[in-house]
């Protein structure tokens, strides 16, 4: 290849970049900065700048709706299908990897959210060295003592991925939570749908609160980020 034609891609791998940079930070800015308008500069025409800026809307969320109570069924039904969830895709996982039986397969078909994280933990297992299990037999130990014992602990990594995609699934999920829940028990992607009333939407408003809502997401991807790394990769490496 050329050195003309070297810069050239370099030059369009740069402007690609650059593009698809903006495609993704414009929706971000919009949000944010609509998050401190007053709602009647919302309902206004765009503005790159807002000519006024506010944080009332911040605390305004909490009253239009009952976020906080939304909240805290979120953090309830989430973290709990993320505990079973885990709890079974690490048994079918185990199942699948070391003895292909049907009860990984049942199990697979039994939610949405399992046959990602048992497809991940099995490759995860696979990836592990069976001398292990066979030094632990040797001690005695009982498969159930060796995966509790000598497999989870080292596959860490693998569970925190799934745990994570896990939660991130039922924390976003709208379809069933707006079927299933009441008033008293509505998770946040349905609480959000209180910020739009039949006469107006509270633009300014929602997205304050997808703004609050994402933050719990964001922070523990952020902290966990290095083993959900080392989660991916090596339950994708077979």
């Amino acid at each position: 290849m050329k050195i003309g034609e070297s810069q050239f891609y370099r030059g369009l791998r740069v402007v690609g970049l650059v593009f698809f940079t903006f495609l993704t930070l414009f929706p971000l800015y919009t949000i944010v900065t609509t998050s401190i308008k007053p709602l009647q500069d919302v309902q206004a025409a765009f503005r790159w700048i807002p000519s006024h800026i506010t944080f009332a809307p911040y605390g305004d969320i909490w009253q239009t709706v009952p976020l906080a109570r939304y909240f805290l069924n979120s953090i309830v039904i989430s973290g709990i299908a993320t505990v079973i969830s885990v709890a079974i895709a690490i048994l079918a996982a185990y199942a699948v990897s070391r003895y292909g039986s049907y009860l990984g397969l049942i199990i697979t078909y039994l939610t949405f959210s399992l046959p990602f994280a048992i497809w991940m933990l099995a490759g995860y297992f696979d990836s592990l060295p069976k001398g292990l299990e066979e030094a632990a037999g040797i001690d005695g130990a009982s498969p159930l003592g060796t995966l509790v014992r000598i497999i989870i602990p080292i596959s860490m990594p693998g569970i925190i991925a799934v745990a994570i995609y896990s939660f991130m699934t039922a924390w976003n999920e709208l379809l069933f939570a707006s079927i299933l829940t009441t008033e008293n028990t509505r998770t946040l992607a349905v609480g959000l749908q209180g910020y739009a009333t039949q006469s107006s939407v509270y633009w300014n408003q929602l997205m304050a609160a997808s703004i609050v809502v994402s933050i719990p997401v964001v922070i523990g991807f952020l902290a966990l980020q290095k083993y959900i790394v080392q989660g991916l990769t090596s339950g994708a490496v077979k």
